[in-house]
């Protein structure tokens, strides 16, 4: 029998043993592409009820992507990555994206819930004028009741010892359930120079 027939050859290799065939299997000779999915935002910070849909970025681009979340009781994902806050605490949104033979591919992201303060601040910000420092924002009433004589304080700091304080009304002064108003403290610059930063405290009565 000529050796180098490539029928022998074939012959051959049918009688492998089987020790030897099951080493090849292990080791296949391409490894597989990874779908590479990334959050834009690691971390959400919301208020109970709030609601919030997770942005991402995945490759190849029409791969598919789901969410699950590991604590429902504190945030619930929707298949569009519609985060809903449902309690205090922390939660984490796994994001999978998959893609015909390719491995998966995950990333997280971390959701911190916060009680809904009963009014809460939702914005500020701070400018000054070249005589005045001004401080303007606006807050709502979370509760479910008459806000009355909604008051906003602003103590002025330096290290931690307070320098300056002032405080002045939301317009209107009150508030109904859901009703948002606006604040603006107009300080001096020779008081303004007494301290180098500020927390702002909300009172008020019903």
């Amino acid at each position: 029998m000529n050796p180098d027939d490539p029928q022998n050859a074939l012959s051959n290799a049918k009688d492998l043993p089987n020790e030897i065939v099951n080493d090849i299997k292990q080791y296949p000779c391409d490894d597989l592409e990874v779908v590479e999915v990334k959050a834009i935002t690691e971390k959400l910070d919301l208020e109970v009820d709030d609601t919030k849909v997770i942005e991402y970025e995945v490759e190849p681009v029409k791969a598919t992507v789901t969410f699950e979340s590991n604590n429902t009781g504190v945030a619930t994902v929707e298949d569009d990555g519609k985060v809903t806050a449902k309690g205090e605490g922390l939660a984490t949104i796994t994001l999978t994206g998959s893609y015909g033979n390719y491995e998966e591919g995950t990333d997280t992201v971390i959701v911190n819930v916060r009680e809904r303060e009963d009014i809460e601040l939702l914005s500020y910000h701070e400018y000054w004028d070249g005589n005045y420092w001004y401080v303007v924002g606006e807050i709502k009433n979370n509760t479910d009741k008459t806000a009355k004589f909604v008051r906003v304080d602003l103590r002025g700091y330096v290290n931690d010892s307070i320098k300056y304080t002032d405080f002045t009304y939301s317009s209107p002064s009150e508030l109904a359930p859901g009703e948002t108003g606006a604040f603006k403290f107009m300080i001096r610059e020779s008081n303004a120079q007494k301290f180098d930063s500020f927390l702002l405290f909300l009172y008020w009565s019903d």
